[in-house]
Parts: C-alpha cells; sequence; structure tokens
C-alpha cells in the first residue's frame, strides 16, 4: 500500500501541478487578451512628426482608383457585360 502511495506521489503529483499551471497560464492570458493586453505583440511608439508628414505627403500623391464597376473616364464597357446587361433587361 506504502508503495503504490510513493508511486503516485512521484509520478502522479508533478503531473497534477503541471496541468495546474498551464490551466492558470492559459486563464491569465484569456484575460490579458481580454483586456486588450497581446502578449508577445510589442507596442510600437507614436510616429515622429517629420516622419507623420512625410507619410501623409505620400499618401496625397496616390493615384484614387473609382469605384469598383464603374468605368474610368473616357473608357467604354466591355462587350461582355453589356451583352449581360441585355439579357438581364429581356
Amino acid at each position: 500500500m506504502a508503495g503504490a502511495f510513493a508511486v503516485l506521489c512521484i509520478f502522479g503529483l508533478p503531473v497534477v501541478a503541471y496541468i495546474v499551471v498551464k490551466t492558470l497560464a492559459h486563464q491569465e492570458r484569456m484575460e490579458m487578451i481580454r483586456m486588450g493586453y497581446y502578449a508577445g505583440v510589442t507596442p510600437q511608439p507614436p510616429p515622429a512628426a517629420a516622419e507623420q508628414r512625410r507619410a501623409q505627403q505620400a499618401s496625397a500623391k496616390l493615384i484614387v482608383l473609382p469605384p469598383f464597376g464603374t468605368p474610368a473616364s473616357g473608357a467604354t464597357l466591355s462587350p461582355v457585360r453589356t451583352v449581360l446587361e441585355n439579357r438581364r433587361e429581356n
């Protein structure tokens, strides 16, 4: 009886302790994520004023495309699209 108890303590208690520690770590991680902290992600410092100005100037130079499905100025609709629209009307 004492031998079985000793084996249970030697092998069983570390397994139980491992499961408890992992469960508690998981619960702590879920609470941190729920509160808005993402472990493993280093927060970035806010950009410097000069860097922010450069980014705004660069984004102002980007080409703005028309919304999807509308022809660009001077462009005509493709024949396939026209055929499909004619089928819907009939």
